[in-house]
């Protein structure tokens, strides 16, 4: 009995695929492609430091990693194609198409690479992550429709930085600037834009627009410089929460949304700061809403719960309605999160090329800020 249970493990053993990792090295005047076909799922192939000329197809879950400053030059087409899950791309320079730079259509794993001079630079379709990525002079820098990441990337010199067109994307901690719009969003639903600084972009465009979207999160972001910092038409049920918007023409402009919610931002200096069109059931509270030029909020036809705010002083200042109906009581008048003077955090963020600290609530706490004492005097 014993020596029939030895041979049956033995078989059983014998019977299990064995998964083996195999490692391909590409010299420079090699075909990465070749080294494509020749490969096995879950493969590594190496690629030494040099130009390739080539537009690479991957049809296996393989890794392409860059040793050195590896560049793919695409030469017109797209670089890199890549048809099916478990791909990862790492330390890799990709440049030169008429269309995508790099085409994921299924999920995959972008890392530590660069992406030059196309009409698009990435378009994700299917839950891929992209990770600590540059991106510049492209048509559209990245795109993105279901499920997928975009995390401490920089994107910069893009029509658009990152266009945004399917459902619970994340875009979190990413860069960008000298663009037409950071992130424009079009039938968008679920998706979430985390600890983000978007600033000096287009004069006539700007930072964040949402077009007929819903449920979206905008959160713990630096917005400055644009004509608009955040701008919505047709979208409902969005939230921007705990952001600096500050130094824009527009800090947040919605026209025919219904039901968003500004909470617990910072809206300074900006030449209108809050500006609704045909919107209705807006809330905008436990803000500090001060120092905006022309208007704290312009409403027309609009209605607003604009309670527990801080207009700058004693009572509420620049508030302009055309038959609106605007909720400004009870309201605070000190500041909810601390004395500041705009002026000098913005040196010190030219000092570091970065914005100064988000607030440091969490969305899970915003809802239960009803009654709770923020440090300001409310009446």
């Amino acid at each position: 009995m014993k020596k029939l249970l030895a041979v049956m493990m033995v078989l059983f053993l014998f019977y299990i695929p064995v998964s083996i990792q195999n490692e391909i090295v590409v010299e420079n005047g090699e075909s990465i492609q070749d080294a494509i076909n020749s490969a096995e799922d879950g493969d590594i192939i190496v690629i030494e430091e040099g130009i390739y000329r080539e537009n690479l197809v991957i049809n296996k879950s393989i890794s392409l990693i860059g040793k050195g400053k590896v560049i793919v030059d695409g030469n017109g087409s797209t670089a890199i194609k890549v048809n099916v899950n478990g791909v990862k791309l790492a330390n890799l320079h990709l440049i030169n198409s008429n269309n995508a730079i790099l085409e994921l259509r299924g999920g995959a794993i972008v890392k530590n690479c660069s992406i030059y001079n196309g009409k698009f630079g990435i378009i994700a379709y299917n839950s891929s992550i992209i990770e600590k990525c540059t991106i510049w002079k492209c048509g559209g820098g990245i795109v993105l429709y279901n499920g997928s990441i975009v995390e401490d990337s920089i994107l910069y010199k893009c029509g658009l930085c990152i266009e945004i067109y399917g459902k619970e994307n994340l875009v979190k901690n990413c860069i960008s600037y000298y663009a037409g719009v950071s992130i424009y969003m079009e039938n968008a639903t679920g998706n979430k834009i985390l600890g983000g600084n978007f600033y000096k972009n287009n004069n006539n465009q700007g930072e964040i627009f949402l077009l007929n979207s819903q449920e979206n999160e905008i959160m713990g972001c630096n917005i400055s410089y644009g004509s608009f910092a955040v701008r919505m038409i047709k979208s409902d049920e969005n939230a921007i929460r705990q952001c600096n918007i500050y130094k824009s023409r527009y800090g947040i402009k919605m026209e025919s949304c219904n039901g968003n919610i500004i909470r617990q931002c910072r809206i300074l200096k900006n030449r209108f700061g809050v500006t609704l069109e045909n919107c209705k059931e807006v809330k905008i509270n436990y803000n500090d809403i001060v120092g905006n030029y022309m208007y704290s909020i312009d409403a027309k036809y609009s209605t607003c719960d604009a309670s527990h705010n801080y207009w700058g002083g004693i009572f509420p200042k620049k508030i302009h309605k055309i038959l609106s109906r605007i909720k400004l009581m009870p309201y605070y008048i000190t500041p909810l999160y601390g004395e500041f003077e705009i002026d000098e955090l913005l040196e010190e963020k030219e000092k570091k090329e970065n914005y100064y600290p988000c607030l440091l609530y969490t969305s899970d706490a915003a809802d239960e800020l009803d009654g709770v004492d923020l440090g300001g005097r409310r009446i």
